[in-house]
This record gives C-alpha cells, structure tokens and sequence, in this order.
C-alpha cells in the first residue's frame, strides 16, 4: 500500500556508468530525507551494483559452466557403445540439468520424412498425440521455422500452438 508514503528517494545503481536498477527508499514523514542522506545514499547503490553484478557473473559462469559439462557429456555418447534408446535417455537427462521442465521428448525423422516419439519424459503420450505429431510434422515444422527455436510462453494464447481434444493446454 502506497497510500502513506509521504517521501520518496529513488537512487540508480550503476556499474560502469549503466544503470542496472534502482532502489526505492519510502518514508512516512515528508521531508524526511535530505540531500546528504542522497549524498551516502548513492556510493552504497553503486557498491550494491557492484555486488549484483558479480553475482549475475557468477551465476552465468556456473550456467555456462554447467552447459560445458553437460555437452561434454553429450559429446562422450559419440564414442560410447549405448544403444540409441540408452543414448536417447542420457541425452533427455542431460537436456533435464541445463533445461529443467516438466516434460520432454525427442521426436526423431526418419529417411522417408516421416517422425516418431523416440523418447519422452513425464510426456504420456497417447496415440491421438502420436498419430498427429506423425501425420502433421511437416506442418509442425513449418510453423516453427525448422531450424529456428521456438518458445511458447502461453500454450493457451499463442496461434502456434495445436490442442488436441482432450488434452490440456
């Protein structure tokens, strides 16, 4: 609730002259701050840039840390004596660790264009989902540009998306 807020101090955090944020400091009582409280105020924001930024660093280096490792496992299976369902598994659980998600598959298309559920996740399909994906690939593709990824952030507002009757969204 905003409604008794009588001041407002709004200070940017910047690192290397880019602001990344701002912190909001509200009060009760006009008046209550001052220019010097401005003054101190802006060093901590910056320091606190400062922080967040070596943070984001951080974070993407373990992400790009963890996507290292898990294509170098992936790059293991080339020399690997699995069978292609062993290898479709590691894949689906290395995918897990650098893409968490509820569910997942990998369809795979065959020599005559023609594509199957080669391996899933938490998916249970059922022959209605089968039957489409394989009668409706080339069409599926199309409207996913084929070599481009595709994102669906809404499965219930996004034209893209086919339901199938009977499945949710």
């Amino acid at each position: 609730n905003t409604s008794n807020i009588r001041a407002w101090m709004g200070v940017p955090m910047q690192v290397r002259g880019k602001v990344i944020g701002y912190i909001t400091i509200d009060g009760l009582q006009p008046g209550i701050f001052t220019a010097a409280q401005a003054d101190l105020a802006q060093p901590f924001a910056n320091q606190a840039a400062m922080v967040i930024e070596n943070a984001r660093l951080f974070e993407s280096e373990r992400r790009q840390l963890a996507l290292a490792q898990a294509q170098q496992e992936i790059g293991r299976l080339l020399t690997s004596q699995m069978d292609q369902s062993q290898v479709l598994e590691t894949i689906l659980d290395v995918l897990n660790r650098v893409v968490p998600s509820d569910s997942a598959s990998i369809m795979l298309v065959d020599e005559n264009e023609q594509v199957s559920l080669s391996a899933e996740r938490n998916l249970a399909p059922t022959p209605e989902m089968i039957g489409f994906v394989r009668s409706n690939f080339s069409h599926i593709s199309a409207k996913f540009a084929g070599d481009d990824v595709a994102v669906i952030a809404n499965t219930a507002t996004d034209s893209r998306w086919i339901q199938l009757a009977g499945n949710p969204v």
